[in-house]
């Protein structure tokens, strides 16, 4: 494993969990931009892992102690998702875009919003460029305020 805090490029396919995973601030310089590339899939997703005493939640059967996963976009960062590779949010997960960030989506990249999880715009642009894919299940699981955009054909983007 190797970590480093000036690397902002995805390059294999990761599962993240937590209760919050902020995108840094740094990610608002062209230079620093997120991108999730090299066919690389990132998987927000329903943690197992206890994060806290109290207050269990119901998850397939099981009582766990750990919140819905939230992907959070903090104001002007940019995120790109580059051609093959995919942002999956599942199991109850939020994408949260706030003031000013935007979420790209280049030819045949794709992003999707699945089982009860959901896409929320707060201020925030996502760009679908043509060739590439946005799926979210349930026309409810697309939140935006009046001061969101969406650029780029969102015909079927929803789904039941």
């Amino acid at each position: 494993v190797k970590v480093r805090t000036d690397d902002y490029v995805i390059k294999n396919d990761v599962r993240w969990c937590s209760d919050t995973i902020v995108i840094p601030a740094a990610c608002t310089a062209a230079k620093n931009y997120l991108h999730v590339s090299n066919n690389s899939v990132v998987v927000v997703d329903q943690g197992l892992t206890s994060t806290r005493i109290n207050k269990p939640v119901e998850f397939e059967g099981d009582k766990i102690f750990a919140s819905p996963s939230t992907l959070k976009f903090t104001e002007n960062t940019v995120v790109i998702i580059e051609s093959g590779s995919k942002l999956i949010a599942d199991n109850g997960s939020t994408i949260l875009l706030t003031n000013g960030s935007k979420l790209i989506i280049e030819k045949g990249a794709e992003l999707i919003v699945k089982n009860n999880s959901k896409l929320i715009l707060q201020g925030a642009t996502l760009e679908i460029n043509k060739g590439s894919k946005a799926t979210v299940f349930g026309k409810a699981n697309l939140i935006r305020d009046d001061r969101s955009t969406i650029l780029g054909s969102t015909k079927g983007m929803i789904k039941k």
